[in-house]
Parts: structure tokens; sequence; C-alpha cells
């Protein structure tokens, strides 16, 4: 039969090759040992051009940052939140003399989330209670004092710039896991990452994740060329994208340390920058330039008349196509210093003028710590109704506060909610419901701005839209789409 005469032919053409290759029955040969080594050599002491010794004593010099005592606790991501940190020398500070020789924590800022205190685990295991000295959440990097002088190891900042293909290390407590090391290289240099984000950041492939934040990216000498802060927003964990900070910025910290400067510079402002359907109802096509939504009228800014619903074009020769480009002009800046050259277009009748203000200079301030205080108790809502849906009770500080918004409404539309407070509508200051009432039905517009506050939020503008409000997908600037940041 034609299947068992190919099984057969199949199975002999396989017997055969068999017999063909299979070796002659003997006495099992002893097996082949690789040549003697030397523990050294199993061991080498490079590894992707890193000395271990580096490695090991980098190592020991970070340590883990916690809101809470983590003692007796078993994961850190019961504490709260975690970071990273690294021990730095005081006496390595240019012209330190006026400090006793001791050490500190480098650290993110936004590892230590505003607090005055936080708790640090070393690589020994000792637990410390760490004063938090410098918070410069612009360049977020913050400087802690453990109240000790000596016994750990430290780390030292590279005085090289990083280069594209440079092999690198990570070291810091990702997801919990205390002194871990990845390796890789640098990606990219000068990365920007958020609009708001001053930052150029360093680019590379070693391995970070959540609780990486504030550990050193150290070079093949052990020696710090970056801080680990970001991995994008896209992933949740690491993606192959790591973000670092540069030293400058580091360096920067530790200048204000050394000079006793515990604020960082600012005019005054709340910003942000304007989106194509808010640049609509404003009368603003160009898409530079960043819209005042507060000012403290006592601060710089205010002094020199600067009002909300300004936008500020350019200072200094730079032109603000975003929030990134003013906070890096401002982060080299110190209070008490001059921006220079101020292009600001104002308010008319509702509308931006084209033609340009000319301020001749700024005086920059310091950044003042914001309180948190207990939110207003949100009024009782109203059985009236207006076509945009929105109904407000005037206050005493000639702001209004909403109790009422109506379902599938522009103001719903717009991501206003009851308690949220108006500080301007259409451009008009402190409305009232008749006010509200009037400016909507003039208005010509497709939509209209509205400046709200939040609780202690800051301020910000959304758009309410006037046309097609039954339709979500018409509108499509709504307050998540706002990037707002103070300067």
């Amino acid at each position: 039969m034609p299947s068992n005469r190919r099984g057969f032919l199949t199975g002999g053409v396989l017997a055969g090759s068999a017999a063909l290759v299979a070796p002659a029955m003997s006495a099992p040969r002893p097996p082949k040992y690789l040549p003697e080594r030397s523990p050294d050599a199993l061991f080498p002491e490079t590894v992707l051009n890193f000395e271990l010794k580096e490695l090991e004593q980098a190592r020991a010099a970070v340590v883990e940052v916690f809101p809470n005592d983590p003692r007796g606790v078993s994961h850190p991501a019961s504490l709260g939140g975690y970071g990273s940190g690294f021990f730095y020398a005081i006496d390595n500070i240019i012209n330190a003399a006026r400090y006793t020789p001791g050490l500190i924590i480098i650290t993110n800022s936004h590892v230590v989330a505003g607090a005055e205190t936080v708790w640090v685990r070393t690589f020994e295991g000792q637990v410390l209670e760490a004063t938090v000295q410098i918070d410069d959440r612009a360049s977020d990097v913050a400087i802690l004092d453990p109240h000790i002088q000596t016994g750990v190891s430290t780390l030292k900042l590279s005085k090289s710039k990083p280069k594209f293909g440079d092999p690198i290390a990570a070291i810091g407590a990702p997801l919990g896991y205390a002194s871990t090391v990845t390796r890789g290289f640098i990606s990219n240099i000068d990365v920007a990452f958020r609009d708001d984000d001053p930052v150029d950041y360093i680019q590379h492939d070693a391995a970070i994740n959540h609780g990486s934040s504030g550990g050193p990216l150290v070079d093949a000498n052990g020696e710090v060329v970056s801080m680990n802060t970001a991995i994008p927003d896209e992933t949740s964990s690491f993606a192959g994208i790591g973000l670092a900070t540069p030293v400058s910025h580091i360096e920067r910290a530790l200048f204000r340390f050394h000079n006793g400067q515990q604020t960082a510079p600012s005019l005054g402002l709340q910003l942000q920058q304007i989106s194509p359907s808010l640049g609509a109802t404003i009368g603003w096509t160009n898409r530079a330039g960043l819209l005042v939504s507060a000012v403290d009228y006592s601060s710089p800014a205010g002094a020199v008349g600067i009002k909300v619903g300004d936008v500020l074009a350019e200072a200094d020769g730079t032109r603000f196509n975003s929030l990134r480009d003013l906070g890096k002009l401002l982060l080299d800046k110190l209070p008490g210093q001059k921006l220079k050259g101020l292009k600001v277009h104002r308010l008319s009748s509702g509308k931006l003028q084209k033609e340009a203000h000319f301020i001749k200079q700024l005086t920059i301030g310091e950044q003042k710590i914001q309180t948190k205080v207990s939110a207003k108790e949100r009024p009782s809502r109203s059985e009236r109704s207006l076509p945009h849906g929105l109904i407000v009770e005037k206050q005493a500080d000639k702001t209004s506060i909403v109790t009422t918004v109506a379902k599938s409404s522009a103001a719903e539309l717009g991501g206003i909610v009851p308690g949220d407070t108006v500080e301007m509508f259409a451009m008009h200051h402190g409305p009232t419901n008749d006010d509200i009432e009037r400016l909507w039905s003039e208005a010509t517009a497709e939509a209209l701005p509205v400046l709200m506050r939040r609780g202690n939020d800051r301020p910000l503008f959304v758009t309410l839209p006037r046309k097609s409000t039954s339709d979500e997908s018409s509108h499509q600037g709504n307050s998540t789409d706002e990037i707002s940041a103070a300067y």
C-alpha cells in the first residue's frame, strides 16, 4: 500500500541516517572541562566598561526615600510613596567654608512631594529622619539634611557632560527593590518631556521604574552624570526610555543651598498655553504667547501692570511658544535680576489687541510657598435655568460661585461643576447671572472663555461652546486640554 511504503521508506531513511551518525558502543568518555581559571577570570573586574569596584562604591552611596518611617513595613508602597537618592559630601561644594563638613542627600523634588521632613534608609539598612533644605520644583531637585556627618559612602558629580553612546548605570529602588543596578547607554541628550517642564533631560535605556526617581545615573568612573527622574507618561513601567535630570540642575540647587536661598525666582503669575479653541474665543490666532489667568498684584508682575487676560508674547528676546520657553528663561535667573523687553498684548472690548504693549523691564521676585486652606463650603443649588446651563451666586470678594450646572449644557461640556468659582465670563470680571445671560445672548462667537477656579487650585481659562452644545464631540476645549503653571 502506498501509505505503508511511504512510512517504511521514511523510517528506513531515518534508521539509515541514525546508523551513520550513531557512535559505536564503548565506555563513556570523560567530560571535557574548561581550562582552569583563576577566580578573577571567572568574575571579571569589568562589566560593559564598568569597574565593579566603582559600581559597588556608587551603590553603597544610594538611599531609599520615604514619606514615613519604613521600619516594620513589608513593602514601601504601603507608605504612600517612595523614591531614591544619594549621599553627597558638603565639602565638595566650592567655597563651602560656611558649612561644617558633613553630608547631604540629593533627590527629586517630586519624591519629597512638598514635605518638610522625610525618612531615608541607607545601603547598610540604617533608617534616618532627614530635613528638606532645598525643594526646587522647577528643576525637580531637592536637598536633604540627614543630620549625620560621616560613616557612609558618597558620590561625586561628573565634570564631563554625557555624550550619545556613553555607557551608564542606573542605581536606585525601582518598584521598592533597593540597591538595584541596571546598565545601558545614553540614547539622546537635551530631550524635552512636557510643555510645562523647562528641563532638557538626558535620555538613556538603562531600566528604571517607579521608585527609581532621585537615584543616580553614573558613568564608568562611578560619578553622577544625571539623576533619574521620569519615564514617559504613555507607559506605566519601563519601556526602553528613561529620562534623567542633568548635573547642571543639581549644581544650581547646590548653589542655592550654599547661599542659603530657600526660594526660586517668581513673577507672581499663573499662565497657560493657548489652545486653538481657547484662542478662537479671545481672538488670538497666533499659537505663540501665554495667557495670564491669575496675578498676585503685590508681585513684580502686578507692579508693572500685568493683568488677567493679558498675553505674554516674549521677554529677553525669547518668544514664548510654550510654558517651557518661559521656564527655561527663569531657570538661569535669580531673584532681583531683570527681565527686559516684555511684549504684552492687552484686552480691549473682550478681544486681544494685535498691537503689543511693551514693558521695559520687570524685576524678578521670589516664589511664595503656598499654604493649604480648607475649601469653601459649596452653596445650595438654584432652581433657575439658563441657556448655557450655568447658575452662579455673587460673593463679597466680587467672584461668583457656581451653584448649578445643567446636564449636557455648555457649562458641563466646558468642565465646570457646582462649587467652582467663576472669576471672568467672556473676559468680564465677577459676572452676575444677568451679566452671564447678557454676554451669552450678545455673543456671536462659537464659544466663550471662562476663567474658573476649583477649590484651592490655580485659576484656569476654559471654553464654553455656544454651538452644538448637545454634541460633546464638537467641543475640544474643556479644562483637561489646557496646560497651566505658576511663574
